[in-house]
């Protein structure tokens, strides 16, 4: 699984394990657009540039190696199977189905007003992103980690713990992006 992120350029990399015949063949059978994009003719260590379209080129590395290099990653048209294979007999087929990588997006905490918490209770506070490939999380009050997970759990809750602020952070990694959110933490006494 590959993944693209939108606007940027991307590689595809397909690797040939058998003697290729009539040349590279890049294909969208999924429905995506294009249908047939590139022929690589192998003989001649040339590519049609991309078929009279914009946007992708196909490269000949190696005889066992062929790129394609798509240009602003579109998520509309180039998410999706992508098969390399050889021209004509679609021997050696290579596929690999395209995803985009996103977020994190709309950081959310639950539940969403946790601050109020008698002395001496506890608490746990789940945060949430949306992210392609998953994102990873971590709690920290004043810049100090506390939790490496998106739930943050506080026991045994004292007065002096009011007034911080805890903060989640939710990263991407393959993007890299990171986005915050946080709450303040209120102890009040039960009498």
């Amino acid at each position: 699984m590959n993944g693209g992120i939108p606007g940027e350029n991307l590689t595809l990399t397909c690797k040939i394990t058998m003697t290729v015949v009539y040349g590279i063949r890049w294909i969208r059978p999924n429905g995506g657009s294009p249908q047939m994009i590139i022929l690589c003719d192998t003989a001649n260590k040339v590519c049609d540039p991309a078929g009279g379209i914009n946007g992708y080129t196909a490269t000949i590395v190696s005889p066992t190696q062929h790129d394609l290099t798509i240009y602003s990653f579109n998520t509309a048209t180039d998410v999706g199977k992508w098969i390399c294979r050889d021209g004509s007999t679609g021997a050696g087929q290579f596929s690999c189905i395209m995803t985009f990588k996103s977020g994190p997006d709309s950081v959310t905490i639950s539940p969403p007003s946790p601050g109020s918490v008698p002395e001496g209770g506890s608490l746990t506070v789940t945060c949430a992103a949306s992210c392609n490939p998953p994102c990873s999380y971590s709690w920290t009050p004043r810049n100090q980690q506390i939790s490496p997970t998106s739930q943050l759990k506080l026991i045994n809750i004292n007065r002096s713990q009011t007034g911080n602020v805890y903060t989640c952070t939710a990263t991407n990694s393959a993007i890299p992006k990171s986005e915050s959110k946080d709450f303040k933490l209120t102890v009040y006494c039960e009498y």
